[in-house]
Order: C-alpha cells, then sequence, then structure tokens
C-alpha cells in the first residue's frame, strides 16, 4: 500500500479554517503525539517539522461517533459550530479527479470543503487515521513508510485513490460500526474495480507502478465482510493480480515500488497456494530468482522465506497427486514418492538454517518468546477460556511482528510434518518413518499456533492482532480436525467465534488472513526484530 501524498504547495486559503483542520479525533493518536513531543499536531511527510494545525478535525465527530463521544469535552464551540456531515467529509477526499456514477450518493460538499486548497491533504488525514487505527503501536511508523512510498501523480493515480479511499473507509467502518462509512467505502471499491479495469487495457496500463498497487489495495480491502463473498474474497482477487503479472513479465519489475508491491504480492499468493495445496508461476525458478536479478540488493531474509513458502505449496500439490492416485487404482511409483519426500526435506533444512539465523539476531539481550502463565492475559482467559483451560501456558513475545513471523514457521512445519505423514502412509515398504513421532512434532506446532493467540490478540495490537489469529486457528483446527481431538478442535472453534463477534474488523476467520501480509514490514531485515 503506497501513499495519500500531501503536495508540498499546497496551503489553506482561509486561515480561519486551520481551526478545523485537525485530522484526528482518535485517543491512540493523541497519545502517540505526546509521546514524541508534539502537542497538538500532524507529521507530513516531506517536512522537516509539522506545521501545527490547531483545532479539531470535526469531521471525525459524525464519522467515529464512539471516539468523538469519549472526546466531546475537547471539542470547542467554535469547532462544533463548524463540524462537517458525512456527506461534505466525503466528497472533500473525492477529488476532483475521481468521477464516476459508482460514487454517487454524496451531496455536493458545502462552504467548508471550498476553504481547502488541495483534497490530498483530506486523504492524508483519511490515511493516517486508518493506519493509526489498524496497526499496532510499534509499527505505525513503518507502515506510515510504506504507505507513502508512491506518488499518484500518473495516470493511475484516480484508480490508486478510489482503492485507498474504499480501504480506510471500510476499516473505519468495521471498527467503529458505522455503515455509513462501509457504504461509501463499498463504492469507492466497486469504483476502483471499475478504473482499473479500464486502466489496464489503455495504453501502458499493464506495466504501470500505480496500477500495481491499486490492484493489491483492492485485494486488501476483500478482507472485510462487506465485499469479501463470505471471507473468501480475497482468493478471488488472487485470480486478478496473477493475471496482471503475468501480463507484466518477470522483466519489467525493476523500481524500488514494483519490487515492494511484488513482495507483498508474494506473500497473499503463498497464503493462497498454502490453502489451495497448489503451486502457481510465482514458484516457477523463473519468478523465484530471475526478477531479484534486476535488484541485486534485494536478497533479505523475507524473501528468502517467503521462497520456501511458494515452493512447500508446489511439495503440497505434488504430495496430492501422489495421494489421488493411490485412490484411483495407480498407486504413485516409489521414485516418484521418494522424490517429492526429498523435496519436502530439502524444504524444511532450508527452514531450519533460516530459523537459526533468525535466532541468532536476538542474541543474548531477549528471548524469541517465553512461556508465560495465561492469567497475565485477562481478557483472553475470559473471553477463550476453553482453550485457556486447556493451555494454562502460553507464549509471550517481545514485538508482535516476531509473533507473526514465529506464526508462519509454525504452520509451514505442521504443514510439513502431515505432508510427511501422508506420504508415509502411502509407502510404508520405504525406509522406517515413525508416523506417530512425526504426530507428536504435528501435534506440538498446533499447540504452538494456540498458544501464540493471547498475545496477538493484546487489544494494543488492534485490527490486524486479532486477523493474525486467523491463520493460526484455521491450521491448527485442521490439524485436531485430522487427529480426532475434538475437544482441542471444539476450543478452536469457540474462539474464533468469539474472535468473529468482538474483534474490531468483522471477517469470516474461517478464511485465514496471514498477519504478514497484513503487515509487510515484517520481513524487513531490521524492522522484524526492533520493539
Amino acid at each position: 500500500m503506497a501513499a495519500f501524498i500531501f503536495e508540498s504547495g499546497a496551503t489553506i486559503k482561509d486561515p480561519s479554517t486551520k481551526k478545523a483542520i485537525r485530522s484526528h479525533a482518535m485517543r491512540n493518536v493523541r497519545e502517540r503525539q505526546r509521546k514524541e513531543g508534539f502537542r497538538d499536531g500532524l507529521t507530513f511527510p516531506g517536512r522537516k517539522k509539522p506545521r501545527h494545525v490547531r483545532g479539531t478535525f470535526s469531521a471525525a465527530r459524525p464519522l467515529l461517533p464512539a471516539i468523538a463521544r469519549s472526546e466531546r469535552d475537547s471539542f470547542s464551540e467554535q469547532t462544533e459550530s463548524q463540524g462537517l456531515q458525512l456527506q461534505d467529509f466525503v466528497q472533500a477526499i473525492d477529488g476532483a479527479q475521481i468521477d464516476s456514477e459508482d460514487s454517487t450518493g454524496t451531496d455536493v460538499a458545502l462552504t467548508h470543503c471550498a476553504d481547502f486548497a488541495n483534497h490530498h491533504v483530506w486523504r492524508q488525514q483519511l490515511g493516517y487515521v486508518f493506519l493509526t487505527s489498524y496497526y499496532a503501536d510499534s509499527v505505525v511508523d513503518a507502515m506510515l513508510k510504506d504507505w507513502h512510498n508512491f506518488e499518484p501523480g500518473d495516470a493511475a493515480g484516480a484508480t490508486l485513490n478510489a482503492s485507498r479511499d474504499a480501504l480506510c473507509l471500510m476499516g473505519l467502518g468495521a471498527l467503529y460500526r458505522d455503515e455509513r462509512l462501509l457504504d461509501e467505502g463499498r463504492k469507492r471499491h466497486c469504483l476502483g474495480l471499475r478504473l482499473l479495469r479500464e486502466r489496464i487495457e489503455g495504453p501502458g496500463g499493464v506495466v504501470c507502478d500505480g496500477l500495481l498497487d491499486a490492484c493489491y489495495t483492492l485485494a486488501h480491502c476483500q478482507i472485510y465482510q462487506s465485499v469479501s463473498h463470505q471471507g473468501k474474497g480475497w482468493q478471488i482477487h488472487v485470480e486478478g493480480l496473477h493475471f496482471l503479472l503475468r501480463r507484466r513479465g518477470v522483466e519489467s519489475i525493476r523500481s524500488p515500488f514494483a519490487h515492494a508491491t511484488l513482495h507483498k504480492m508474494r506473500q497473499i499468493a503463498t497464503m493462497d497456494q498454502l490453502l489451495k495445496r497448489k503451486s502457481s508461476f510465482l514458484s516457477s525458478p523463473e519468478w523465484l530468482l530471475s526478477w531479484r536479478q534486476n535488484d541485486p540488493g534485494i536478497h533479505t531474509p523475507a524473501l528468502q522465506l517467503t521462497d520456501l513458502g511458494l515452493q512447500l505449496s508446489g511439495a503440497l500439490e505434488d504430495t496430492d497427486v501422489a495421494l489421488h492416485g493411490s485412490t484411483t487404482g495407480k498407486p504413485a511409483l516409489g521414485d516418484q514418492l521418494r522424490d517429492v519426500s526429498l523435496r519436502i526435506q530439502s524444504i524444511e533444512y532450508e527452514l531450519d538454517k533460516w530459523l537459526l539465523n533468525f535466532y541468532h539476531q536476538y542474541g543474548d539481550v531477549q528471548e524469541p518468546y517465553i512461556l508465560t502463565d495465561i492469567a497475565k492475559y485477562p481478557r483472553f482467559e475470559t473471553q477463550c477460556h476453553d482453550i485457556a483451560s486447556l493451555l494454562p501456558k502460553v507464549y509471550s513475545f517481545p514485538t508482535l511482528l516476531s509473533a507473526t513471523t514465529h506464526c508462519y514457521l509454525f504452520i509451514l512445519y505442521l504443514a510439513i510434518r502431515m505432508a510427511q505423514m501422508d506420504l508415509a502412509g502411502l509407502h510404508p515398504t520405504q525406509p522406517a518413518t515413525d508416523i506417530e513421532a512425526l504426530a507428536a512434532e504435528a501435534n506440538e506446532y498446533a499447540v504452538h499456533l494456540c498458544r501464540s493467540l493471547a498475545y496477538l490478540s493484546l487489544p494494543q495490537h488492534r485490527s490486524v492482532g486479532v486477523l493474525a489469529c486467523s491463520g493460526p486457528l484455521y491450521w491448527a483446527s485442521a490439524w485436531y480436525e485430522r487427529s480426532g481431538d475434538s475437544k482441542k478442535l471444539q476450543a478452536c472453534q469457540s474462539a474464533r467465534e468469539v474472535l468473529e463477534r468482538d474483534c474490531p474488523t468483522p471477517l469470516n476467520m474461517k478464511a485465514p488472513v496471514f498477519a504478514w501480509w497484513m503487515i509487510p514490514s515484517v520481513f524487513e531485515d531490521q524492522g522484524a526484530f526492533a520493539g
């Protein structure tokens, strides 16, 4: 996801309206600014020091009623008298370059909107509020940097703006259960899809970096129930991502922005392929290696780990081919089974090496994770008491990014163990494989995933933290269903229902969303280990 750029020349025409531009009424943003030493200002990208725009952003009152009520006393009479209605706010962020029947339903902005010289101010404010409510405090800075990587100044600007508007409006609407925002977010989403189709077919559309990011952002929107098609909308959108990437070709991924967006798309593809147990063109040697040669400086642990996930999906597909053959009276040949087994073992070996390097970066300063009492997470213990009663000890991680990385590793190891059990069952005459030992290890990884839930779902991790629980719950449930552990399976289902009901991002959590997709910087070499 890229930026809503605040243009350097943007100013406010009427000085008296400066008191009405404060972009957020959110308490966590106020606390964040106080920690950074700013009393009441917003930092815009590209400025050495923020210009303090005083007063309260009155549009936040009707948009975010829960937060606005909590800060009622801080609103001045002057700001109250200048309060913008929803349609004014939406029209203000709409911008002159977006004009479509899909975005009707908003009235013409009133005189308040005419006071501003540049509509990018409003997009900047909206994006900032979304980021600070969606991501945990520890990763907001990294997300702001990611959000401001790209300036939509080309033909893709309208498409990119529509997709970002949709993501922000649906995110905030889901968080505050505000149907007005959700409705407007759906309109922006429809608009973004229509503009994307039109621009891709136009001259240079396929190789436009802005359209690449718009496509990714529209897929991100699909995690919300309002457009998610029963929680699986993002998987439907993956086909569109694949279409665009294949049309572009690996040689067209040259700019730093295109590399960053492709990295996020690869993460989506990894999740999709592991769920379907099928590989794609992204798992081919050409896409695993060639695109990096365009930029030798991007050989990072992040890419290595994503590569392993893409490779594993291909090995799982081959495992299923062997299983399918055995059920149709055509058992897989011993050589074929041996090749698949060796391939999986090779991936596991590379995972082991990656994990050792990962732990080496922690050094002696801190532990990668520690086992602690569930009582340290009273909210989780109360709400998800079924899991809490089965697992009185849970994990605590140094950072949310460390937690999501561990969960991804646990999932890969669990998938490997289950595949090895399948292969061992197909060919019992192969060199002795202890299926019981494999099952015991698979059960350990499922327990690891369940023990991570209490930390992931901490309130300070916000929407991303809850979303991060969907992957562990999905794969742990898959194992407990396979192993016949009905008690733990029921506990996982109960936890999922609680999180679906109480989470700040309404979502069908039976379709897992990896947190490492939601937090792209989890794989940045330095950001993954910072507090």
